[in-house]
């Protein structure tokens, strides 16, 4: 094969991910890919905030050693950038994904909640702004953690996630849920509508602040945004709608943007936005 390498690319000026793994307490060696920030200081002195990238759906892995493109953007604002994997998304055989037979997320928060504790650990962390965002099944598991997890993860961005497993499509829910008839917990378990009240976020009293697992002295805000396409004809629009209802009834302050006839992944100038608006997100969140 000819080479691809475009003319006059210089390794050295991008960022690039390097391949780490993390062994949890039961046995799984889960990979991740980690971009650091420019001019990084490993010994501690500097502490760097940590945005975490997911997905979490069964047999679908997200890092790979392979050329994925070059975004210095984070690097370039002092911010860790890294994709991390669960025990289901494939890595590990059978012996991974078969855990989450009727019940898709519990494994999977389970696994992203070891990787922020891994993260913590490393002396060179902000251990107290640890962000995640994903999009689709990462759009699931971001709001997953957000209500479940907000000590460990100070902020997210879900995006097209379902939130209530008996509106998606029965060819993927049903192959690993059954159906709601016959596996009940395993949709109520795994539905994020069930969990808002869990929210730290407090639109009524304006509290939205949660000590940080790894230092109760420390006290950060935690917020959730959730973006979505009114076209989307994967994840139905319906599904976020959903989750925002749930939400105001609990009296939480959330963030949302809603794309107009958008689709299952924002393209041209709603992608544009959406990658912008995104960065506004992260510059507030990661650094309050």
């Amino acid at each position: 094969l000819a080479d691809f390498t475009p003319e006059n690319f210089d390794p050295s000026s991008a960022n690039l991910p390097q391949i780490i793994k993390m062994t949890t307490p039961d046995g799984f060696v889960l990979p991740a890919a980690i971009t650091y920030p420019e001019n990084f200081d490993p010994s501690g002195a500097v502490k760097y905030p940590v945005a975490m990238e997911i997905y979490g759906g069964p047999d679908t892995p997200y890092v790979r050693d392979r050329w994925r493109g070059a975004d210095n953007w984070f690097a370039e604002n002092g911010i860790i950038r890294i994709i991390c994997d669960s025990r289901a998304a494939g890595h590990n055989g059978r012996a991974g994904v078969d855990l989450i037979y009727k019940d898709l997320t519990s494994w999977p928060i389970t696994d992203f909640c070891y990787w922020a504790d891994y993260l913590a650990s490393l002396p060179y962390v902000d251990a107290a702004h640890i962000g995640v965002e994903g999009f689709s099944f990462g759009g699931t598991m971001t709001a997953m953690l957000l209500m479940r997890a907000s000590d460990k993860f100070c902020c997210g961005i879900a995006g097209g996630g379902v939130y209530d497993w008996s509106l998606y499509d029965s060819h993927y829910t049903e192959r690993y849920m059954e159906t709601p008839q016959t596996n009940p917990d395993g949709y109520r378990i795994a539905s994020a509508i069930n969990y808002v009240s869990e929210y730290p976020a407090s639109a009524e009293s304006g509290e939205n602040r949660v000590a940080s697992a790894y230092d109760e002295s420390v006290s950060r805000p935690v917020m959730l945004r959730l973006t979505h396409g009114t076209g989307d004809d994967n994840v139905h629009f319906q599904n976020t709608l959903l989750l925002v209802d749930a939400l105001q009834k609990e009296g939480k302050s959330f963030e949302i943007m809603i794309y107009p006839d958008g689709m299952h992944g924002y393209r041209g100038y709603q992608n544009k936005h959406s990658v912008a608006s995104d960065r506004v997100f992260w510059l507030k969140y990661l650094f309050d």
